[in-house]
């Protein structure tokens, strides 16, 4: 296989394929049937998708590649010069980008309303938390404050009862701390026992008088006042009406939300800038496409005529003489700029052409779409005249013949069968013939007969040797016996086509 067949095989299997594949089907008595591809199950469609690659079959009830009109634009540009085909690769790499874009584009187009709804939304809910100034924990805060507040009156008496108690009055806890502590003073040298209540004593009275300058400092700082309670009801209200509307439990969580949506806004601008980008390139791969579809669709207009006279040429060699071949060709490309936006709808990945090729085999008869043309020896002999033609573009490596000596001999028979032999030299070529003019042409020979066998019919192949081959052509020369004259005239055929070969 060449590099390009493997390209194309290794896109039906799935993984990289070398030079050599084997493909293998196995049909059993009951009907059944198993499909391999290089010893591994596959479905039979795989096997008929790379079949179509790999072999070409015309004869008569087939369905042959060149009757199938979408095939025929391919045919063509194969036929094309260097310009052409660099032209079709520009054209396809941006019609390929068009494609990936548009859809890309579309989308946007799509969503698009949806986006602007959500752009309101969120605008209008930034605004809205902004407003309210948030702080995070902000309403755990104002909780504990509106607590003491609401205990203020309970609060101040037990601040200052305890104060009272602690230090200011001549019974206060302070002053009988440190009575004490003198009294055991006193004694603290007798015993280290006495000194060690001493010392704690001390110890206690210190912490009374912290405690007590404590108790000032909430005294002097506690402020209560009727209305902060009802600022602090406002705002715990406020808040609590905000988690409410976004559905959530804390500050906290309020400020993540506004922060979440900011981060989408900004995603949304960094969208509006790509969307323009796109735009931009979207523009611009409608633009080569529109120049290079109108220069190939000019390319291949002169490129026509050519093949039509090459075609008539090679179909008049192999005795087609009367035949007119012509290339029916449609641009959808249109000069209008208003046409601008329908012509972009109108390109495919070959560009804005449609072509068939037309042909009267015979005088008097009008052109006539080949699929229409009833003659399978005559659809053959065009077809081997294309692929003669296009031997140099068609990558289909196995070609395969049938019928096509049906309705000529003579000199005819021999130009066909010298055109074979040409276009086997780029292909793999298999012929189903009678005519000993086309089978001395061939490097390898193969007789097909049949037979019943036990009330079956066994079809059976076998290649000839130099003397069988000799044989099988002297008998297509003289009928079913095989004189000293027909083999004479066989060697004589198979010596004379080795010669001009």
């Amino acid at each position: 296989l060449g590099k390009e067949l493997q390209d194309k095989i290794s896109l039906l299997v799935g993984e990289k394929v070398s030079s050599e594949i084997i493909i293998t089907r196995r049909i059993y008595s009951n009907g059944g049937s198993k499909s391999y591809y290089d010893g591994r199950a596959v479905p039979l469609t795989l096997l008929q998708k790379i079949g179509e690659l790999l072999i070409d079959i015309h004869g008569q009830h087939q369905h042959q590649s060149l009757l199938n009109v979408k095939t025929h634009l391919s045919l063509l540009d194969g036929f094309g010069k260097i310009n052409l085909k660099s032209k079709l690769k520009i054209y396809r790499e941006a019609f390929s980008k068009y494609l990936i874009i548009k859809k890309n584009v579309d989308k946007l187009r799509e969503e698009n309303d949806e986006i602007e709804n959500l752009k309101r939304l969120y605008l209008h809910d930034i605004e809205e938390l902004e407003k309210a100034k948030l702080v995070s924990d902000e309403d755990e805060g104002l909780k504990k404050e509106r607590e003491l507040l609401k205990n203020g009156e309970k609060i101040i008496k037990t601040l200052y009862l305890a104060k009272s108690l602690l230090k200011e009055n001549e019974a206060s806890v302070s002053e009988k701390l440190s009575e004490a502590e003198i009294e055991f003073d006193k004694i603290s040298e007798i015993s280290s026992i006495f000194k060690g209540i001493q010392k704690r004593l001390k110890s206690i009275l210190v912490e009374s008088d912290e405690i007590s300058f404590e108790i000032g400092q909430l005294i002097s700082g506690y402020d209560f006042k009727e209305t902060r309670l009802n600022e602090i009801e406002e705002r715990i209200d406020s808040i609590y009406r905000l988690k409410e509307k976004y559905g959530k439990n804390s500050c906290r969580d309020l400020l993540d939300y506004k922060n979440e949506i900011e981060s989408k806004m900004v995603n949304f601008k960094k969208n509006d800038e790509r969307a323009e980008i796109l735009k931009k390139d979207f523009e611009k791969y409608k633009d080569i496409i529109l120049k290079n579809g109108k220069e190939i669709s000019i390319l291949r207009q002169n490129i026509s005529a050519d093949l039509e006279k090459a075609v008539k040429d090679e179909l008049n060699i192999i005795g087609m003489k009367n035949v007119k071949f012509q290339v029916r060709y449609l641009s959808k490309y249109s000069e209008k700029d208003n046409q601008r936006e329908i012509m972009i709808r109108k390109a495919t990945i070959n560009g804005f052409d449609d072509i068939e090729f037309l042909l009267s085999p015979n005088e008097g008869e009008p052109l006539k779409p080949l699929k229409k043309i009833a003659s399978g020896g005559e659809i053959s002999r065009i077809m081997l005249a294309f692929k003669k033609i296009l031997a140099h573009s068609d990558k289909i490596p196995i070609l395969i013949f049938d019928e096509i000596d049906a309705g000529i001999g003579g000199k005819t028979a021999f130009a066909v069968g010298k055109s074979l032999k040409t276009l086997s030299k780029n292909h793999q070529v298999i012929c189903l013939t009678h005519l000993p003019q086309i089978a001395c042409y061939a490097d390898n020979h193969y007789f097909v007969s049949k037979k019943t066998q036990k009330g079956r019919t066994i079809t059976k192949i076998k290649q000839l040797d130099q003397e069988e081959r000799e044989k099988e052509i002297a008998r297509m020369i003289s009928g079913k016996e095989v004189s000293d004259y027909s083999l004479k005239a066989a060697r004589e055929l198979i010596k004379s086509q080795v010669n001009s070969s």
